[in-house]
């Protein structure tokens, strides 16, 4: 039975036992990674504003060392790198029709942008091989290092986030970011990951009290969402939730681990409901989800009718990779900035051709994750997809197709599709 087969008949598939692994090199990238990749600061050239991060240093020695050991070893790559490279390519034929006739090229063309863009998905899929290298060997094993690791600088983060917003009303507090939609995007992504690792624990049979600081780290982490007054985050966690409900009537005595459940709810609402009430500021700019008005909507609005205007103007290849801030300052006399919608910067940017390799990429990742996830293997494929849709709704009023966390949940995906593929369990 080849990988594809094995994966397909994943409810088959024996749990295996976890590795027990000395601590060794691909433990400690594994920490540095937790520890280091919350730590971002902006940088910006030619009009493109890039987020770094000191994780990067980390992705970087893996990937060095990743293309090194190809000399001697069998090389080995995540099944999501083709289709990735297909949405590179994408952006660069973008480029290439104003590049082959430049005195035809509009006056808001800037190739730069459009190479730092595309440089920029490299970047993001530097992420993903990295972390697809660090557990491919054992997924459970590494997730189990990687996972506590960065839900504890999380919650660290969380405290220092509740007590900044509570000390200064009108002021979202953004950690160690210089976003607070990307904080809130790394606080949600550590909620999935404890729920993850909650997963494991429960599948692994390991003693329930093991899992008591997960559930009581989660509460903190959401109201640390909320802290962060992100409306995009807060909606793309609500969505990606329901991947994780157990929808089938629990099994006779098995009633008991709902109460952890209703404990972190229970204490998630009831911190909610006190934050709600002790800053306004923030409980005001979260109501804006449901009625539609706030700031900057109105300016959303106008950023996305302009990018429908630019996809209608080229709908097969688009207006050019990075071009969409040229385009509305240029053409409508409105400031630099990005479309804050990917699906309609995509559009806009790289038409059609761009959308079908956008959709193939993450396709074929939810398509894997709803495979796994009928087998032992779901312990990380739901978490690892709440992941993924969480990013793809808050990219609905944002641009998260960079957001690092998307991109970790696909190396884990990859890395827990090639271990089913080998017949274990993940």
């Amino acid at each position: 039975m080849n990988a594809a087969q094995a994966v397909l008949h994943a409810r088959e598939l024996p749990v295996a036992p976890a590795a027990r692994r000395p601590w060794g090199l691909r433990e400690t990238l594994l920490v540095a990674l937790a520890i280091a990749y919350p730590f971002h600061y902006d940088t910006g050239t030619a009009g493109t504003v890039i987020d770094a991060s000191l994780g990067d240093i980390v992705v970087a020695i893996v990937f060095l060392g990743f293309f090194v050991s190809c000399l001697w070893d069998r090389i080995a790559f995540p099944r999501y790198l083709p289709p990735t490279v297909g949405l590179m390519l994408a952006g660069l034929a973008s480029l290439l029709v104003p590049l082959a006739a430049p005195e035809k090229a509009p006056a808001y063309f800037t190739p730069l942008a459009g190479v730092l863009e595309i440089v920029r998905v490299g970047g993001s899929a530097a992420w993903m091989l990295a972390v697809y290298v660090l557990l491919r060997r054992a997924p459970s094993a590494g997730l189990r290092v990687f996972a506590p690791v960065s839900i504890l600088a999380a919650s660290l983060f969380s405290i220092i986030t509740i007590r900044e917003s509570l000390m200064a009303w009108g002021v979202r507090p953004g950690g160690p970011f210089p976003n607070e939609n990307l904080y809130a995007d790394y606080l949600a992504f550590n909620v999935f990951l404890s729920v993850m690792l909650a997963r494991l624990d429960e599948r692994d049979g390991n003693p329930p009290g093991l899992r008591v600081p997960l559930w009581l780290t989660t509460p903190l982490l959401l109201v640390g969402i909320l802290a962060t007054g992100s409306r995009g985050a807060i909606l793309g966690a609500a969505l990606a939730f329901p991947v994780l409900l157990r929808w089938r009537r629990p099994a006779s005595g098995s009633w008991r681990r709902l109460i952890p459940a209703l404990v972190a709810l229970g204490l998630t609402g009831g911190g909610a409901v006190a934050y709600w009430h002790a800053n306004p500021f923030i409980a005001g700019r979260v109501a804006t989800i449901v009625s539609g008005q706030g700031p900057n909507i109105e300016d959303r609005e106008y950023l996305r009718a302009m990018a429908i205007e630019a996809f209608s103007t080229s709908p097969v290849l688009g207006i050019g990779d990075g071009q969409f801030p040229g385009y509305a300052e240029t053409v409508h006399g409105w400031r630099r900035q990005p479309v804050h919608d990917t699906y309609l910067s995509i559009a806009a940017e790289l038409g059609v051709v761009g959308l079908a390799a956008f959709a193939w990429l993450f396709g074929l990742a939810i398509r894997d994750a709803v495979v796994l996830g009928r087998g032992p293997a779901a312990a990380v494929a739901k978490p690892a997809l709440a992941i993924i849709l969480a990013v793809l709704g808050q990219s609905l009023v944002s641009n998260g197709e960079h957001y690092r966390s998307l991109w970790i949940a696909l190396g884990m995906l990859a890395a827990v599709y090639e271990a089913a593929g080998r017949g274990e369990g993940g």
